[in-house]
């Protein structure tokens, strides 16, 4: 499968919000609309505020249709914050998910001002973790919490850049 990046474009935000709550709902039984209402949170601060020297966003797709994204967003000024990683179940196995994990530490790097790299993830999302992990991430937290429906273990990550 031939797989393109490209940057945020008309219908993306829409998508994105859906995906998330419809893939997560289906495959993980996250029923609340809380993971929507982030997702849109997350997306509308983005389109309405990024810095684009610091913070972007790479939609993923094939054949026109969209597979996936991932978000990198200014935390603080040293530190970089990757948001909204998502994979559609078409494009699994494909290593997407490390594609989109690379394209994000490789624009973060290249920023001399980000130290660290931070993410929230999920007990659960197993795959996504072993990406993490493969490339650094060290688990700094975890806490539980039910914001979803059920209870989840959500866990932060980090990665300490070194020197640019």
């Amino acid at each position: 499968m031939e797989i393109s990046f490209r940057d945020l474009s008309h219908g993306d935000m829409g998508w994105i919000i859906g995906i998330h709550g419809e893939a997560y709902n289906n495959e993980f039984g996250w029923y609340s609309l809380n993971l929507e209402i982030l997702t849109a949170e997350i997306v509308l601060d983005f389109a309405k505020n990024h810095d684009p020297n610091f913070e972007k966003v790479w939609i993923a797709y094939s054949g026109g249709k969209r597979l996936g994204c991932i978000f990198v967003v200014r935390e603080s000024d040293d530190i970089a914050k990757i948001r909204l990683v998502f994979v559609s179940s078409d494009a699994r196995g494909e290593g997407l998910g490390s594609k989109l994990i690379n394209r994000a530490l490789d624009f973060i790097k290249s920023k001399k001002e980000y130290k660290k790299v931070v993410l929230w993830t999920h007990s659960d999302l197993v795959s996504a973790r072993k990406i993490y992990q493969a490339n650094g991430f060290k688990l700094i937290s975890e806490k539980k919490h039910s914001d979803f429906g059920p209870e989840l273990t959500g866990q932060m990550w980090q990665l300490e850049l070194k020197s640019n």
